[in-house]
């Protein structure tokens, strides 16, 4: 009896992960008449499918694809546990292109909890960074100086010169 609980139980589970992955891919791609909905079976394998069924995992997805993808689960189980946690993710947005790059940005800057971007000046400037200025609450640039053999890093209150960011912004978050 416990064992076709916890059965029942995981396909409950996937069934809700697969619905919120859905979402967040649709919120996050730019192609959402290409991939219509994630699915997760029975023994726990993931499937990306098109609209006519194809698993679209089984083809060579960009790289950005491939992040998204990523990123859609995380935001899957995190809304399926019904709990809130901080994320922390390094250059987001880097292997994106245009569209997508400000799609997820925004899936980032609604999710809930904190969320820590680690990005280069180039990536989350311009539209990106105007699309979830509101959300800002705080920014740091790392800095770094050598010192004999040494190289020292260390933060820096504020964003990129002439992004208009001096550190404490006061965004929701």
């Amino acid at each position: 009896m416990l064992s076709a609980l916890i059965d029942e139980a995981w396909l409950l589970q996937a069934e809700a992960i697969g619905r919120e992955m859905t979402r967040a891919v649709q919120n996050m791609a730019h192609r959402s008449d290409y991939f219509h909905k994630v699915e997760i079976s029975a023994s726990g394998e993931l499937r990306l499918l098109s609209r006519e069924g194809r698993n679209m995992r089984e083809f060579d997805l960009s790289a950005g694809e491939k992040q998204i993808f990523t990123q859609a689960l995380f935001a899957a189980v995190a809304k399926v546990s019904g709990r809130t946690f901080p994320l922390v993710i390094d250059t987001p947005v880097g292997r994106l292109d245009e569209e997508h790059r400000l799609n997820v940005l925004k899936h980032l800057a609604d999710r809930e909890g904190q969320v820590i971007l680690i990005s280069t000046n180039t990536e989350v400037v311009g539209p990106y960074l105007e699309a979830i200025r509101p959300k800002i609450a705080k920014a740091y640039r790392l800095e770094s100086v050598t010192r004999g053999d040494i190289r020292v890093t260390f933060p820096v209150t504020g964003y990129f010169p002439g992004t208009g960011l001096d550190g404490a912004v006061g965004g929701s978050r």
